[in-house]
Protein backbone atom coordinates (compact mmCIF):
# COMPACT_ATOMS: atom_id res chain seq x y z
CA UNK A 1 0.00 0.00 0.00
CA UNK A 2 1.40 3.48 -0.61
CA UNK A 3 1.49 6.18 1.48
CA UNK A 4 -0.82 8.52 1.56
CA UNK A 5 -0.92 12.10 -0.17
CA UNK A 6 0.54 14.34 2.25
CA UNK A 7 -1.43 16.94 3.80
CA UNK A 8 0.03 20.16 5.28
CA UNK A 9 2.05 20.08 8.95
CA UNK A 10 0.36 23.33 10.79
CA UNK A 11 3.14 22.06 13.15
CA UNK A 12 5.96 23.76 11.01
CA UNK A 13 4.01 27.29 12.40
CA UNK A 14 4.62 26.75 15.61
CA UNK A 15 8.59 27.34 15.76
CA UNK A 16 7.41 30.72 13.89
CA UNK A 17 5.14 31.71 16.62
CA UNK A 18 7.18 31.30 19.47
CA UNK A 19 9.97 33.45 17.93
CA UNK A 20 7.07 35.89 17.37
CA UNK A 21 5.69 36.14 20.59
CA UNK A 22 9.29 36.14 22.36
CA UNK A 23 10.05 39.42 20.61
CA UNK A 24 6.72 40.86 20.24
CA UNK A 25 5.59 39.92 24.16
CA UNK A 26 9.20 38.68 26.37
CA UNK A 27 11.92 41.00 27.84
CA UNK A 28 14.74 39.26 27.00
CA UNK A 29 16.96 41.69 29.43
CA UNK A 30 14.93 40.56 32.49
CA UNK A 31 17.37 38.00 34.12
CA UNK A 32 14.24 36.00 35.31
CA UNK A 33 13.74 34.99 31.47
CA UNK A 34 17.01 34.15 30.64
CA UNK A 35 17.13 31.82 33.36
CA UNK A 36 13.89 30.15 32.67
CA UNK A 37 14.58 30.50 29.04
CA UNK A 38 17.83 27.83 29.77
CA UNK A 39 16.00 25.64 31.87
CA UNK A 40 13.43 24.80 28.88
CA UNK A 41 16.36 24.53 27.28
CA UNK A 42 18.21 22.38 29.01
CA UNK A 43 15.10 20.15 30.24
CA UNK A 44 13.86 19.69 26.94
CA UNK A 45 17.16 18.49 25.31
CA UNK A 46 17.68 16.46 28.07
CA UNK A 47 14.27 14.76 27.70
CA UNK A 48 14.53 14.64 24.10
CA UNK A 49 18.10 12.73 24.05
CA UNK A 50 16.89 10.63 26.85
CA UNK A 51 14.18 9.55 23.80
CA UNK A 52 16.87 8.64 21.15
CA UNK A 53 19.05 7.12 23.66
CA UNK A 54 15.68 4.68 24.43
CA UNK A 55 14.73 4.48 20.87
CA UNK A 56 18.63 2.99 20.17
CA UNK A 57 18.33 0.80 23.25
CA UNK A 58 15.20 -0.86 21.19
CA UNK A 59 16.88 -0.95 18.43
CA UNK A 60 19.57 -3.25 19.61
CA UNK A 61 17.53 -5.38 21.90
CA UNK A 62 15.30 -6.42 18.83
CA UNK A 63 18.15 -6.34 16.49
CA UNK A 64 15.55 -7.01 13.06
CA UNK A 65 17.62 -8.93 10.73
CA UNK A 66 15.40 -7.89 7.74
CA UNK A 67 17.30 -6.64 5.11
CA UNK A 68 17.21 -3.02 3.88
CA UNK A 69 18.49 -1.70 0.97
CA UNK A 70 20.56 1.38 1.10
CA UNK A 71 19.57 4.76 -1.01
CA UNK A 72 22.63 7.04 -2.12
CA UNK A 73 20.75 9.91 -0.40
CA UNK A 74 21.36 7.64 2.94
CA UNK A 75 25.05 6.87 2.12
CA UNK A 76 25.42 11.02 1.12
CA UNK A 77 23.73 12.12 4.20
CA UNK A 78 26.02 9.30 6.28
CA UNK A 79 29.42 10.55 5.02
CA UNK A 80 28.26 14.34 5.53
CA UNK A 81 26.59 13.91 9.30
CA UNK A 82 29.89 11.55 10.06
CA UNK A 83 32.33 14.85 8.82
CA UNK A 84 30.26 17.38 10.97
CA UNK A 85 30.38 15.29 13.78
CA UNK A 86 34.16 14.55 13.83
CA UNK A 87 34.28 18.36 13.60
CA UNK A 88 31.97 18.64 16.56
CA UNK A 89 33.89 16.88 18.48
CA UNK A 90 37.25 18.04 17.72
CA UNK A 91 35.55 21.35 18.91
CA UNK A 92 33.73 19.86 21.54
CA UNK A 93 36.76 17.61 22.98
CA UNK A 94 38.07 19.92 25.58
CA UNK A 95 34.04 20.40 27.40
CA UNK A 96 33.51 16.58 27.16
CA UNK A 97 34.60 13.26 29.22
CA UNK A 98 36.96 11.04 27.26
CA UNK A 99 34.05 8.44 27.45
CA UNK A 100 31.81 10.54 25.88
CA UNK A 101 34.60 11.53 23.19
CA UNK A 102 35.04 7.18 22.43
CA UNK A 103 32.03 6.63 22.42
CA UNK A 104 30.89 8.85 20.03
CA UNK A 105 33.84 7.93 18.05
CA UNK A 106 32.97 4.41 17.77
CA UNK A 107 28.96 5.44 16.49
CA UNK A 108 31.20 7.75 13.57
CA UNK A 109 32.96 4.97 12.62
CA UNK A 110 30.42 2.32 12.48
CA UNK A 111 28.09 4.99 10.55
CA UNK A 112 31.18 5.28 7.80
CA UNK A 113 31.47 0.97 7.75
CA UNK A 114 27.91 1.13 7.37
CA UNK A 115 27.77 3.39 4.51
CA UNK A 116 29.59 1.51 2.61
CA UNK A 117 27.56 -1.30 2.39
CA UNK A 118 24.81 -1.73 -0.02
CA UNK A 119 22.29 -3.90 2.14
CA UNK A 120 22.18 -3.78 5.96
CA UNK A 121 19.94 -5.54 8.53
CA UNK A 122 16.86 -2.99 9.62
CA UNK A 123 18.22 -3.18 12.97
CA UNK A 124 21.52 -1.52 11.35
CA UNK A 125 19.38 1.02 9.18
CA UNK A 126 17.50 2.19 12.39
CA UNK A 127 20.56 3.05 14.19
CA UNK A 128 22.11 4.79 11.69
CA UNK A 129 18.32 7.17 11.52
CA UNK A 130 19.79 7.65 15.30
CA UNK A 131 23.09 8.69 14.70
CA UNK A 132 21.94 10.83 11.54
CA UNK A 133 19.33 12.80 14.01
CA UNK A 134 21.45 13.03 17.27
CA UNK A 135 24.10 14.51 15.51
CA UNK A 136 22.78 16.62 13.67
CA UNK A 137 21.20 17.75 16.63
CA UNK A 138 24.19 17.31 19.08
CA UNK A 139 26.01 19.85 16.72
CA UNK A 140 23.29 22.57 16.52
CA UNK A 141 22.61 22.27 20.16
CA UNK A 142 26.05 22.94 20.60
CA UNK A 143 26.16 26.27 18.36
CA UNK A 144 22.85 27.39 20.27
CA UNK A 145 24.20 27.59 23.41
CA UNK A 146 27.77 28.87 22.41
CA UNK A 147 26.19 31.67 21.07
CA UNK A 148 24.46 32.26 24.48
CA UNK A 149 26.94 32.23 26.16
CA UNK A 150 29.67 34.34 24.26
CA UNK A 151 26.32 36.76 22.88
CA UNK A 152 23.92 36.35 25.34
CA UNK A 153 20.98 35.71 23.17
CA UNK A 154 18.14 33.55 24.77
CA UNK A 155 15.02 33.28 22.14
CA UNK A 156 16.95 30.81 19.96
CA UNK A 157 17.05 28.39 23.38
CA UNK A 158 13.45 28.79 23.33
CA UNK A 159 12.74 28.21 19.90
CA UNK A 160 14.63 25.46 19.03
CA UNK A 161 13.23 23.39 21.94
CA UNK A 162 10.48 24.14 20.09
CA UNK A 163 11.71 22.44 17.02
CA UNK A 164 13.18 19.55 18.99
CA UNK A 165 9.66 18.89 20.39
CA UNK A 166 7.67 19.70 17.53
CA UNK A 167 8.60 16.99 14.98
CA UNK A 168 10.14 14.35 17.57
CA UNK A 169 7.43 11.86 17.62
CA UNK A 170 7.04 12.38 14.00
CA UNK A 171 10.64 10.51 13.39
CA UNK A 172 9.91 7.01 12.07
CA UNK A 173 12.02 5.29 14.29
CA UNK A 174 10.62 7.04 16.97
CA UNK A 175 6.84 5.63 15.99
CA UNK A 176 8.30 2.40 15.58
CA UNK A 177 10.49 1.87 18.92
CA UNK A 178 8.46 4.10 21.42
CA UNK A 179 5.29 4.58 20.33
CA UNK A 180 4.27 1.05 18.64
CA UNK A 181 3.51 1.70 15.32
CA UNK A 182 3.93 -0.87 12.23
CA UNK A 183 4.59 -0.41 8.87
CA UNK A 184 0.87 -1.87 8.80
CA UNK A 185 -0.47 1.37 10.41
CA UNK A 186 1.22 3.71 8.45
CA UNK A 187 3.16 2.86 4.51
CA UNK A 188 5.08 6.08 5.57
CA UNK A 189 6.79 3.63 7.66
CA UNK A 190 8.14 1.20 5.06
CA UNK A 191 12.47 0.95 4.92
CA UNK A 192 13.78 2.81 3.72
CA UNK A 193 12.00 5.71 4.92
CA UNK A 194 11.35 8.61 2.80
CA UNK A 195 11.27 12.00 3.45
CA UNK A 196 8.42 14.22 4.11
CA UNK A 197 8.23 17.96 2.76
CA UNK A 198 7.86 20.00 5.52
CA UNK A 199 5.72 22.58 2.92
CA UNK A 200 3.80 19.64 1.39
CA UNK A 201 0.01 19.49 0.88
CA UNK A 202 0.18 23.93 0.46
CA UNK A 203 -2.90 23.78 -2.29
CA UNK A 204 -0.76 24.91 -6.16
CA UNK A 205 -3.35 27.58 -6.20
CA UNK A 206 -2.32 29.01 -3.48
CA UNK A 207 1.57 28.69 -4.26
CA UNK A 208 0.21 30.08 -7.98
CA UNK A 209 -1.11 33.09 -6.46
CA UNK A 210 1.61 33.74 -4.04
CA UNK A 211 4.23 33.55 -6.84
CA UNK A 212 2.13 35.89 -9.58
CA UNK A 213 1.29 38.45 -6.51
CA UNK A 214 5.11 38.59 -5.81
CA UNK A 215 6.18 38.69 -9.88
CA UNK A 216 3.50 42.03 -10.35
Amino acid sequence: MAPKEESFDFKVLLPISTFLILNKFVDSKNTTTVFLGRLVFIVVITYVFSIWYFTYTKIQQEDNQEKVKLESSDISSLKRNGAIAKAGLRLLKPYISPAISSYVKKLINTAEELASKEYVTAAEYDSLQVFQKVSKLGISRSVISVGHMLLGIYKPLIVSSVIALTWLFDEPVVRIYVLGETEASDPWLKRPFRVKSLMAGIPNSFIDKTVKSKNE
